[in-house]
């Protein structure tokens, strides 16, 4: 299970290591700051130090050769050196089911022991083998929740570039006694008015799920 506020994470931030040193300060930068404008949070007071970047991949899954950066229509790519094998590391985007979870009226944040006291996000998770975006948004949120939750919606599909996923959000109805899964230190229930959405990641499927509610009015 993973929750995203700042980025999508486990137990820390990994950034892709497609992105360069600098690259990767100035995206964290950005997004931090876009954090702290919707929460209120002092940037330090963001607990950086988990900030990890995925160990480049230097071997060729296949032949156990050496992989180089070729270029391949129009983009740099790792490609394993040897001819006779031809191994490309595609680096495709990671799909990522997100739910906006609605109980008793209310949507429900969730806070990761590992993260600062004020940060909060969506229920959210890599999907699982075999198993559908619907599937695997409502089984987050009986593993995390304890809820049975019942997908009202497609909120909408988010390319989040700088974790190289694909967001797809949920607009989840949900019921039942609220037991909190073991990486979770608590929640907040909070009315549709009082949510702010952020401009990147899930902030996205926020923004978009509260304008379709001003839509009906």
């Amino acid at each position: 299970m993973t929750l995203i506020i700042l980025f999508q994470t486990r137990s820390c931030i990994y950034i892709d290591r497609v992105y360069k040193e600098k690259k990767v300060e100035t995206l964290i930068s950005q997004a931090m700051k876009s954090f702290q404008k919707s929460w209120g949070i002092g940037l330090d007071n963001l607990e950086t130090g988990g900030l990890k970047k995925m160990s480049k991949i230097n071997y060729c899954p296949i032949c156990r050769t050496s992989l180089v950066e070729k270029k391949m229509e129009g983009k740099t790519r790792l490609a394993c050196s040897a001819d006779s094998c031809g191994y490309i590391y595609w680096d495709s985007p990671i799909p990522v089911v997100a739910g906006i979870v609605e109980y008793n009226g209310t949507v429900i944040l969730a806070r990761n022991k590992s993260w600062h006291k004020k940060m909060f996000g969506l229920i959210t998770g890599f999907l699982e083998k075999d198993e559908s975006p619907e599937t695997g948004i409502l089984r987050e949120v009986k593993e995390e929740l304890g809820l049975t939750g019942k997908t009202v919606k497609l909120v909408g599909l988010y390319p989040f570039a700088m974790m190289n996923q694909l967001i797809i959000a949920y607009h989840v109805s949900a019921e039942g006694d609220i037991q909190l899964g073991e990486e979770i230190a608590e929640i907040k229930c909070l009315e549709p008015a009082r949510l702010k959405p952020w401009d990147f990641g899930t902030g996205l499927a926020i923004r978009d799920w509260l304008l379709s509610l001003d839509n009906k009015e």
